[in-house]
């Protein structure tokens, strides 16, 4: 049985998934389609209501990154015809261009952590949330992703290699690595859960990896 539909009716896209948002203490969801990022309440009894659109349109259809979550702001990125990453804060009254960034994903979703954005373009790069300034960038993960742990690691997965690096550090710099993790184009996320990491490629071969701490001697 359909609960309820959007209002917004454009195109869906082979797009990433919706995420929810709050705006104003009202439960939104965000979502970037084939030719717009779109936010709609999710209240009862205004499921599906738009609150604002912006255009969003990429070439060969590949709005492919799912929004990041800041509060009452929202990320969004993406390559070919765009290649930038833009921060709105969005409202009742709709969405507001707060920063635009020529620093920008490709394949993988942006990462908030704490007052940072992760964006991989090949290198990954480290941006100020509040300014969309470029702390750092570095390494060479192609298409990769990324994920931050409850300690403050971030854990980097693209061009067959698995890295962590320190997330609030000032500069990019390595705490481990590991080689050969996969054989094929790393476009799936990186996921962690319940002290495993899951790496997997294109073709489809997965590694998993056990970050549990050792057990006590």
């Amino acid at each position: 049985e359909r609960r309820w539909a959007s209002e917004f009716h454009g195109p869906a896209g082979h797009t990433g998934i919706p995420v929810e948002m709050q705006v104003g203490g009202v439960p939104c969801l965000a979502v970037l389609t084939l030719q717009h990022l779109v936010v709609m309440r999710l209240d009862a009894g205004h499921e599906g209501r738009t609150v604002g659109t912006v255009p969003w349109e990429t070439e060969f259809a590949c709005n492919v990154s799912t929004p990041a979550i800041a509060g009452n702001r929202v990320l969004v990125t993406s390559e070919y015809n765009h290649k930038v990453a833009t921060l709105f804060a969005v409202s009742a009254q709709g969405l507001r261009e707060v920063w635009t960034s020529k620093a920008h994903g490709v394949a993988s979703s942006p990462v908030v952590y704490r007052d940072r954005v992760f964006l991989i373009n090949d290198a990954i790069q480290c941006l100020d949330l509040a300014t969309g300034r470029l702390k750092w960038r570095g390494g060479s993960f192609g298409h990769g992703s990324c994920v931050v742990t409850s300690d403050g690691k971030l854990i980097v997965f693209g061009a067959r290699k698995l890295v962590l690096l320190d997330a609030l550090a000032d500069q990019y710099r390595e705490l481990g690595r590991v080689e050969h993790v996969a054989h094929a184009t790393c476009y799936p996320h990186v996921a962690i859960a319940d002290g495993v990491v899951c790496c997997k490629d294109r073709e489809g071969h997965l590694v998993v990896f056990s970050v549990r701490p050792n057990p006590a001697s």
